[in-house]
This record gives structure tokens, sequence and C-alpha cells, in this order.
């Protein structure tokens, strides 16, 4: 719990491990704490990549452009088959 301190809310979503999609929204402290989710997220996705290579290879499109962004204080990663459209409905979120 310590290692995640500067995070104040968080949702995360996650398949049931046989396929890579993942959705997570948090709200960090501060933007510091926001620049450090990205890195634990970009590391997330890394080791997906790695975990699916010989696991799963056919999920590995679904990583190669997860939609992954901070927008202040939160932070935005979805792993899916259309980051485009993920990218779009997050968008019209944000905006709201």
């Amino acid at each position: 719990a310590e290692a995640l301190s500067y995070v104040e809310e968080f949702s995360f979503y996650m398949s049931t491990g046989a396929t890579a999609e993942e959705i997570m929204v948090a709200r960090c402290k501060d933007a510091e704490g926001a620049r450090q989710l990205m890195q634990a997220a970009k590391d997330r996705v890394e080791y997906l990549r790695t975990s699916f290579e010989n696991y799963v290879p056919k999920e590995l499109t679904k990583l190669q452009n997860p939609v992954l962004r901070q927008e202040g204080t939160y932070v935005i990663l979805c792993i899916s088959a259309d980051d485009a459209a993920a990218e779009k409905i997050i968008d019209q979120q944000i905006k709201k």
C-alpha cells in the first residue's frame, strides 16, 4: 500500500488473464504522483507484453499501442482491441 501512497482514487478492471484487456483510471495526489503512476503503468504494459509473448501471442496486437495518458493528476490506461475507439470514448469523458 505504501508504494501507491500517491494514489487517492483508483479503479482497475482486467480480463481473466486469458486476454490482455485492462482499463485503469486513477486520481493521484499531485502531478508527481501521476508521473510515478504513469511509469508504473508503462511498466505494467511491458510486463504484459513479455507475459503474452509466449502465453497468448495473438494478444500482443492489443499491447502495441494502448491508450496511456496523464490528464492533470489523473492517469488512464486502456488496453483493448480498438485503441482508436477507446481513445475517442476517453476523450469524450474527459471533456465532460
